[in-house]
C-alpha cells in the first residue's frame, strides 16, 4: 500500500477541520492510517477497509508526516488504524527512524495488552508518543472468551503496569452487555478497573454493527427483525441500542450505569493530588502548582483548569483528578461556580437559539453525556421518547 498517493487534504476545506480538532494549548492536529486492518478475531469489531492486516513501510509514513508538517503546520499525529502497534520491529524501527531524522512531533496511537513490551514503549516515549489506547473490553475471563478476544485478565494487568513502568498511563476502554454478560462479570470488570485505578469516563454497551460476527449472530437470535431500521438507529455504542443478554432491559442499563458511578467515584476519592500554591487566580481559570500523588514519583509541576479536571503528571504520566471537593476547599465557592457557569451552559446561545435551544444543550450534557442515572438512559432509549427529541433537534440547534 505504499503505492496509494497521500490523502488529498487539499479537496477539503481542511482549516476548517483542524481548527475545530485543535488538541489542549491550540495545537495542530492530523491523522494518519499507518495500516490496514487487524489480525485478531474479536467478534464485536468490523473492519471497513478489509480482513487481511497490512502495513506502510516506515519511511512512507515518516514522508507523510513530513508532508503534514509542511503544508499545514501539524504538531500532533493521531494514528488512527484499528491496530497501530502490532509488530515491535517495526514499532522500533519507526521509533529510530523519527529520532534519526529529528522529526520532533508528539503522537497517539493503538495497542493491544498482549503485545506490550518495555523496551518498545520507552524507544516510543523517546521518539515522541504521548500516550496509546488499550481495548481491555472486560475485566472478566469469561467475557473476554466470549469477545474472542484472545487477551487474558491477567495479561492486561500486567501490560498496565507495563505501560506505567515506561511512564505512559494508557487510556482504556471497556464495555458492558456481552453476549453471556451477567451481574457477576460486570462486577468482575468494575473490581479490575478499580483494583488498577484506571480513569473511565463511560462504559460502551457491545453493539452489534454491520460486518461483525454478533451482528450475524444477532439476526440469528432475532435480535434484529428489521435491519434497516436497526442501521438507522446505531450510534457510538455509549447509547442503548440492543440487549444480547439474558438480563432485562431495565436491568442491563441500570447495571451500566452503577457500574459506572462506582469506578467514577472510586477514582475521584483515590487519585486526590496535593495542592502546593494557587499561582493564578482569574474569574474563568486557574494556575496551580501540585504534586503527584505517586511516592515514587511526588514531582511538583504547574497546570491550568476549569471546573473538575482530569490532568497528567508530565514526569510519570500519572492520571490525577482535580475534584469538586478539592476545588471548593481551596478556591471557594463562588470561583467554582462562576467557572461552571461558564464552562457547562454557554448563556450567549439562548439569544440564538431560544429556551429550545437550552432545553437540548442540557439535555444532551446531562442525560447522554454525564448520564448515570438509569432511569435516564432507560427513557431515552424508548422510542416515544425518541420521537419528542427528534421534533426539537432543529438543523439550527445543530448548527450552533
Amino acid at each position: 500500500i505504499d503505492n496509494l498517493p497521500f490523502p488529498k487534504w487539499d479537496l477539503f476545506q481542511i482549516e476548517t477541520y483542524i481548527q475545530a480538532n485543535l488538541k489542549p494549548n491550540g495545537i495542530r492536529s492530523m491523522p494518519i492510517f499507518a495500516s490496514r486492518s487487524c489480525p485478531y478475531p474479536c467478534n464485536f469489531c468490523f473492519h471497513p477497509i478489509g480482513k487481511k492486516y497490512r502495513s506502510r513501510s516506515n519511511q512512507n509514513i515518516l514522508d507523510e508526516i513530513k508532508y503534514l508538517i509542511a503544508t499545514y503546520n501539524i504538531q500532533h499525529i493521531q494514528f488512527v488504524d484499528e491496530l497501530f502497534i502490532f509488530d515491535k520491529k517495526q514499532i522500533i524501527g519507526f521509533c529510530e527512524l523519527l529520532l534519526r531524522e529529528k522529526v520532533n512531533i508528539p503522537w497517539t496511537c493503538a495497542s493491544r495488552t498482549n503485545i506490550a513490551d518495555i523496551e518498545m514503549y520507552k524507544i516510543m516515549k523517546k521518539a515522541g508518543c504521548t500516550n496509546f489506547q488499550y481495548g481491555i473490553e472486560s475485566g472478566s475471563t469469561e467475557m473476554l472468551k466470549s469477545m474472542k478476544k484472545n487477551e487474558t485478565v491477567e495479561g492486561a494487568k500486567k501490560a498496565i503496569n507495563i505501560a506505567r513502568a515506561a511512564g505512559f498511563e494508557p487510556l482504556t476502554t471497556f464495555m458492558i452487555g456481552t453476549i453471556g454478560e451477567n451481574d457477576r462479570t460486570i462486577s468482575e470488570t468494575v473490581e479490575f478497573i478499580k483494583e488498577m485505578s484506571l480513569h473511565i469516563g463511560a462504559f460502551f454497551f457491545t453493539t452489534p454493527y454491520p460486518g461483525t460476527e454478533i451482528y450475524d449472530w444477532s439476526i440469528k437470535e432475532g435480535l434484529v427483525r428489521n435491519e434497516e431500521k436497526f442501521i438507522m438507529s446505531l450510534s457510538n455504542a455509549v447509547k442503548y441500542t440492543i440487549n444480547l443478554t439474558k438480563l432485562s432491559d431495565w436491568k442491563l442499563i441500570k447495571l451500566k450505569c452503577n457500574a459506572e458511578k462506582e469506578v467514577i467515584s472510586y477514582y475521584n476519592k483515590n487519585n486526590v493530588p496535593k495542592i502546593i500554591s494557587i499561582d493564578n487566580k482569574t474569574k474563568h481559570n486557574i494556575k496551580l502548582k501540585i504534586q503527584c500523588l505517586l511516592p515514587k514519583c511526588g514531582n511538583i509541576f504547574s497546570v491550568e483548569i476549569c471546573t473538575q479536571q482530569l490532568t497528567k503528571c508530565p514526569y510519570c504520566g500519572k492520571n490525577i483528578f482535580l475534584n469538586r471537593t478539592l476545588l471548593l476547599k481551596h478556591l471557594g465557592i463562588k470561583w467554582y461556580l462562576d467557572s461552571l457557569l461558564d464552562n457547562f451552559i454557554d448563556i450567549k446561545s439562548i439569544k440564538t437559539l431560544g429556551l429550545r435551544g437550552l432545553f437540548m444543550r442540557l439535555y444532551t450534557k446531562t442525560l447522554e453525556k454525564f448520564a448515570y442515572n438509569a432511569v435516564c438512559v432507560y427513557l431515552s432509549s424508548r422510542p416515544i421518547i425518541r420521537f419528542v427529541l427528534s421534533i426539537v433537534r432543529t438543523k439550527k440547534y445543530w448548527e450552533n
